[in-house]
């Protein structure tokens, strides 16, 4: 039985950025969404990952959207965040996930999805090593499961 799923994807753009794609899927509900990110951001959070324990003051993050202009706020188009949970060696997987708002965009038709995904160090281990292997080409994309 499935628990959850995130995958992440990465169209590499050659100029050290890209498009991540990302989706999500916990008990039937699920979304998608994608930013641009620069590569050595997603490495950062992928070896962030990789730390046992990971840091319990402090979640690993990775955040991307719209920066902030004139008139407009920011906006966070694909949000993740890996924390301890309260159960000993489990990790929770926030992920939220939102379409852009244009400026001719009504703000009540944007689609958002926020969801956990709650795993053990060894699958997060391995989703870790997974991205970098994204990111370098040799996987088309990373994927972790929840427990």
């Amino acid at each position: 039985m499935r628990h959850g799923f995130l995958t992440l994807g990465f169209s590499d753009d050659g100029d050290g950025t890209g498009e991540l794609d990302v989706e999500a899927e916990v008990d039937g509900y699920s979304g998608r969404s994608h930013a641009c990110f620069n590569k050595d951001e997603i490495e950062r959070f992928a070896v962030a990952l990789s730390q046992c324990p990971l840091p319990k003051d402090q979640p690993c993050s990775l955040t991307g959207g719209f920066g902030e202009s004139p008139g407009q706020p920011a906006q966070e188009h694909v949000g993740i965040d890996a924390y301890p949970v309260n159960r000993r060696g489990y990790i929770g997987i926030q992920v939220r996930m939102t379409t852009p708002v244009w400026s001719e965009t009504r703000p009540e038709s944007q689609r958002i999805a926020q969801l956990e995904i709650v795993t053990t160090y060894e699958p997060l281990g391995k989703f870790s090593r997974d991205i970098l292997a994204m990111l370098s080409g040799k996987v088309d994309a990373a994927t972790v499961e929840g427990e």
